[in-house]
């Protein structure tokens, strides 16, 4: 009897762990997008990927903020059943960024976003990595080096899909250099893809 209710135990404890794992299946985080050099706009998806380190400078960063265009693909189909009357549910919607970070003791930010990213197909989530404040500018301008200075964010995005029920993604870890005096800042300033964010890169300058 014994053994038998061991038997039956074993598919619910395979599915309780089965759980516990990242979910980077149905939403995918590809990576950061190269900023395009004349809008600050993407159509859908990356122009091209960005090949190097994100990086912020504390010379030049107002508030110690980093904001990253990063494409993500919701990899599940259409599921519109026209004859029993079900519409598509599943377009799903990004509603937050999530950050934890090591290397630099900031605490675990959650930041607001709205994206949509429909079936089967791709977006570009302007995602704040690191969010401004004058404790973080402070922190980082701490940690900062001239030639810079390795940490890592490590970011999730959430929100839902249209059927109400919730999605979180896997965990995308972010090398990020700080450093002092090794980016600078676009001549006109404000006129900046991410907008309105020097002191950074990726950066495009209009």
């Amino acid at each position: 009897m014994k053994t038998r209710a061991l038997l039956l135990a074993l598919p619910a404890l395979a599915l309780a762990l089965g759980g516990c794992r990242d979910n980077r299946a149905s939403i995918s985080i590809h990576g950061v997008c190269a900023p395009p050099t004349s809008t600050c706009t993407f159509s859908g998806k990356c122009d091209a990927f960005y090949l190097g380190m994100a990086t912020i400078d504390t010379n030049v960063s107002a508030a110690g903020e980093l904001m990253l265009p990063i494409e993500v693909e919701n990899q599940l189909q259409d599921n519109t059943n026209t004859q029993e009357f079900h519409t598509n549910s599943n377009d799903a919607h990004v509603d937050e960024v999530i950050v934890t970070y090591d290397g630099l003791a900031l605490p675990q930010a959650v930041i607001g976003a709205q994206q949509l990213i429909p079936t089967g197909s791709t977006a570009v989530v302007a995602a704040t990595i690191i969010p401004a404040s004058a404790a973080t500018l402070a922190a980082l301008k701490t940690y900062a080096t001239a030639t810079g200075r390795e940490m890592t964010a490590t970011v999730k995005f959430g929100g839902y899909w249209d059927d109400g029920s919730r999605w979180e993604t896997g965990e995308f870890p972010l090398p990020v250099v700080v450093c002092a005096g090794c980016v600078g800042s676009c001549a006109n300033p404000g006129a900046t893809c991410p907008p309105s964010v020097n002191g950074q890169l990726p950066i495009a300058c209009f």
